[in-house]
């Protein structure tokens, strides 16, 4: 039996049950604490520092190394070569920022607690072989040993994975730290056998990217209603001699379009939300109140009513609020529930329970278990993502690919509009420095070629389509073309010669692609290209390709295409 196999039938540890795939990563790289210089990787090569973690150096060989196992786990198509590269870079943060939380709580493993672990694998493993007699002999015939030598093969096996277990346990009381007061109550056990009515009220706290979501909608509609607008021959004289708007009106007018929560922080909102409950608590109708106050469109029409809200529809909302209906009391308001999405006040006003199974008292014990073990995963999750958030990153200079893949992945659903652009406008101009550098290096270098700039070309292309920059998308996509001709490029170069109303270039490129690349594996890559016809105008080439996909998808059960991977944070597009 295997180490992982050991693990998973430890199924009493709390640890190992639930969080093995996450802390899975601490094994796969080296022991915990053993951040630093690594060893050259060869012929003289002198390790350097990549980037740092809250100041701790992570070194070219950790970073290579861990790139070459996420390539293996990936693949290394063009495509997601980049996002590839920011994977290996933000396991290495998550390893780092982990191992000072553990470090910082002054978690260790003492030797008795490593002791027990390795008797366990111990023991464990000589299980495996079975009992004595023709099962067991069966076994070491399987493996070619004695028993004496398979027992010395154990005991040497358990000393070596020494480091494991302490780091083992050590995740397993960070988990522990980190799942603090997680509890689990009859109520939430019984949520799925509920349905409930209850009254909502919803004061919007905006952050910085839904507020300019919402300026970059005005703007659309502004331009959007100023086209609709403009003046026909017909009725050119007669719009002349009618009055504009005055500046005065015209201010008055984008106010009154204006939402109220637009400019509201976190803080007004709570105030805000506690000033309502006063007036409710005071003998105000709720549902009035929240037709005047609440910011949820046609729930707040309703009075803020919800009802015959069942488990799943419930789970659809913010954790926070789940925990207030769930648990509360009815006809009681609640104190201002503060989420990510803004501030809620609730009052649950019915709770129908139905089809409790008869064996529920029996089983609510273990239920309780299960559900502890999972809110227990989902809190350590959360912890470590945090923990990566906060980190503070900085790049040195040995990889510059690794800090550009970072800029256009890294936390891009936690910024705003503005943030993402700058990332992306920085993210070209050092990705057009590393090209113009190895470009020199090429030329330096007796039968240098740039077939490896091919990724690059790429990339730097997607950017520029990102920001719909389509000549200059179109440029490094030709040049990556001409540094590897594959047909991932050349599906780019067609879709800049469609934007740029030039399909009649694209579309023998297209049926290039489809004639080499066969549907039944490149799903994915077909639909783009019947897209792409149909905005060309080609729509019988475009509907015969979309029914290639179509009865494609259905015989291979809707599946992702082989080799595909969806990068993670989806990049900077829009």
């Amino acid at each position: 039996m295997s180490f992982r196999k050991f693990q998973e039938s430890a199924k009493a540890r709390l640890g190992v049950q639930i969080a093995l795939g996450v802390i899975a990563f601490i094994f796969l790289v080296g022991a915990f604490y053993s951040f630093g210089p690594g060893p050259g990787m060869g012929g003289g090569w002198r390790d350097s520092v990549v980037f740092t973690v809250n100041g701790q150096r992570i070194m070219a060989s950790q970073y290579y190394q861990n790139l070459e196992a996420y390539r293996s786990q990936y693949g290394s198509s063009l495509p997601q070569e980049y996002a590839v590269m920011y994977l290996a870079a933000v396991d290495l943060v998550r390893q780092a920022a982990v191992s000072q939380v553990a470090a910082s709580l002054k978690l260790t493993a003492t030797r008795d607690e490593t002791a027990e672990r390795r008797e366990e694998y111990i023991q464990s493993q000589l299980e495996a072989a079975g009992p004595e007699g023709p099962e067991r002999q069966r076994f070491l015939v399987e493996q070619g040993l004695s028993w004496q030598a398979f027992q010395d093969k154990v005991y040497t096996s358990a000393r070596n994975l020494n480091p494991q277990f302490e780091n083992q346990i050590i995740m397993e009381k960070l988990q522990e730290h980190a799942a603090q007061g997680v509890t689990v109550s009859d109520n939430e056990l019984l949520a799925q056998y509920r349905t409930y009515d209850f009254h909502q009220i919803y004061i919007k706290a905006p952050d910085q990217a839904e507020i300019e979501a919402w300026e970059e909608q005005k703007k659309m509609m502004e331009e959007f209603e100023a086209a609709e607008s403009e003046p026909t021959s017909e009725s050119a004289a007669a719009d002349d001699e009618s009055q504009p708007a005055s500046d005065a009106e015209s201010s008055e007018s984008d106010e009154d379009d204006r939402p109220a929560w637009l400019d509201r922080t976190e803080a007004q909102a709570v105030a805000l939300a506690q000033d309502l409950r006063s007036q409710i608590e005071a003998g105000a109708d709720f549902e009035e109140v929240a037709k005047d106050y609440s910011d949820d469109g046609w729930l707040a029409s309703m009075g803020g009513l919800w009802e015959k809200v069942g488990y799943s529809q419930l789970m659809g909302m913010p954790q926070e609020v789940q925990t207030a209906v769930i648990e509360g009391a009815k006809g009681e308001l609640s104190e201002p529930i503060v989420t990510d999405r803004g501030v809620y006040l609730i009052r649950v006003d019915n709770v129908v329970e139905e089809n409790v199974p008869e064996d529920f008292e029996t089983t609510k014990e273990e239920q309780r278990e299960q559900k502890l073990n999972q809110k227990t995963a989902t809190a350590f999750n959360e912890f470590v993502q945090d923990l990566v958030t906060q980190a503070v990153v900085e790049f040195e200079s040995a990889d510059p690919r690794a800090h550009i893949a970072w800029l256009i992945y890294h936390n891009r659903a936690e910024m705003s509009q503005s943030e993402v652009e700058a990332r992306r406008l920085e993210a070209i101009d050092r990705l057009n420095e590393v090209i113009a550098n190895d470009l020199r290096e090429a030329e330096l270098s007796e039968g240098g070629g740039t077939e490896f700039l091919a990724k690059d070309y790429y990339q730097l292309g997607m950017l520029y389509q990102q920001g719909e920059q389509w000549g200059d998308a179109l440029q490094a996509q030709n040049q990556g073309l001409a540094s590897n001709p594959v047909p991932e490029i050349k599906l780019e170069v067609a879709r800049c010669l469609v934007e740029l109303d030039r399909g009649a270039e694209a579309k023998p490129l297209l049926q290039e692609i489809a004639a080499k690349m066969p549907v039944e594996t490149n799903t994915a890559v077909h639909s783009d290209i019947a897209r792409l016809y149909r905005q060309m105008g080609e729509d019988e080439l475009a509907s015969a390709t979309e029914a290639e996909v179509m009865e494609a998808q259905q015989s291979s059960g809707y599946g992702m295409p082989p080799g595909m991977m969806v990068p993670p944070g989806g990049g900077f597009s829009r």
